[in-house]
């Protein structure tokens, strides 16, 4: 890989060398993928636009971002700004870079959004923005071409097999009993959970290289250059659960909930919603301890499991008692 690192690096320093006037925008872009971008607006788009859709949308950023951390740890590649002390930092990361997460998660959750609309604009859009996500990481000098590229191949492929598998998915496990959908759920977060931390189980005397380290301390202190830790995957794996579980929970009340109303009302539900989301996010931050050992990661995976049911199940409900869902749609009126 060295000869293409080599290589790409070009890439990376001529693109730099255009200007600072576009640390900006690229960095707005390179928002755009981030995973704070998507856990802002995703409930949004559940609780105040489409339900069904959201939920799609949601559960696809989950895959798309544990199958990422898995690509990553078996890999274990360095960033640009890693590997040659030329390339500037513009941006900080400390996980590994193939393949580039933005370029992944952004062409499989936009990708299946403008999937979903079915607008021609809102496909240019679309694909325009996750062109420019993965531009902007090449820029910011945290990936070469190749993990952008790769990334796209990953993303695309994700998202196709999502829609393609969906709804014979779906129908098969509607019909499941209830207790069989909740097993299967914990099944499920921890098949995910173990893929994500296996690579790293697999390798334990694996050693980051020392000049990776030399050359990233320019923007991260050694002691948090932390490429193998395998905090992210309890997250996702925590979260993955939250939401399946929560939806389960929904289905045997109401079948989805309508998500009509007008402008006041949505923006109070929203309210409402990020708040309760953000007392257990950084509430039980606050609370659990954050340390790299058993205790530390089951209370990180608990608290995101209960994010995750907060913004699939609890949320709803209360939104529908206080009135700010204008009705709930039953089983029987699907």
């Amino acid at each position: 890989m060295d000869f293409l690192w080599q290589f790409e690096i070009g890439v990376n320093l001529f693109l730099q060398s255009l200007g600072e006037w576009l640390i900006l925008p690229m960095k707005l872009l390179s928002f755009l993928g981030k995973e704070e971008f998507f856990t802002i607006i995703m409930p949004f788009l559940y609780w105040c636009v489409d339900a069904r859709l959201g939920l799609r949308v949601s559960v696809m950023l989950l895959l798309s971002n544990g199958f990422n951390n898995i690509l990553k740890q078996t890999f274990r590649t360095p960033r640009p700004f890693w590997y040659d002390h030329r390339v500037l930092p513009l941006a900080v990361e400390t996980s590994f870079g193939l393949p580039s997460g933005h370029a992944q998660i952004s062409s499989s959750v936009w990708g299946l959004l403008a999937f979903k609309i079915k607008k021609r604009a809102v496909s240019i859009i679309v694909w325009t923005i996750v062109f420019l996500i993965g531009f902007s990481r090449v820029y910011l000098g945290v990936h070469f071409t190749s993990d952008v590229i790769i990334g796209w191949l990953s993303g695309i492929t994700l998202m196709i097999l999502f829609i393609r598998w969906e709804k014979g998915v779906i129908a098969w496990f509607a019909v499941q009993p209830f207790s069989k959908q909740l097993g299967l759920s914990v099944l499920c977060s921890f098949v995910l959970l173990s893929l994500m931390v296996l690579p790293v189980l697999f390798e334990p005397t694996w050693n980051i290289p020392a000049d990776w380290i030399v050359n990233a301390s320019r923007a991260i202190p050694p002691a948090d250059f932390t490429p193998l830790d395998v905090s992210g995957a309890f997250t996702t794996a925590g979260t993955f659960l939250g939401m399946t579980t929560g939806v389960i929970l929904l289905r045997r009340r109401y079948q989805i909930f309508d998500t009509s109303g007008s402008l006041k009302i949505k923006s109070l539900r929203y309210l409402v919603g990020i708040i309760g989301m953000l007392a257990f996010w950084y509430g039980l931050g606050q609370l659990f301890p954050r340390t790299d050992d058993f205790l530390g990661f089951g209370l990180r995976f608990l608290r995101y499991a209960l994010v995750g049911l907060w913004i699939a199940y609890l949320a709803p409900v209360l939104f529908f008692k206080m009135g700010l869902l204008s009705r709930a749609i039953k089983p029987s009126e699907r």
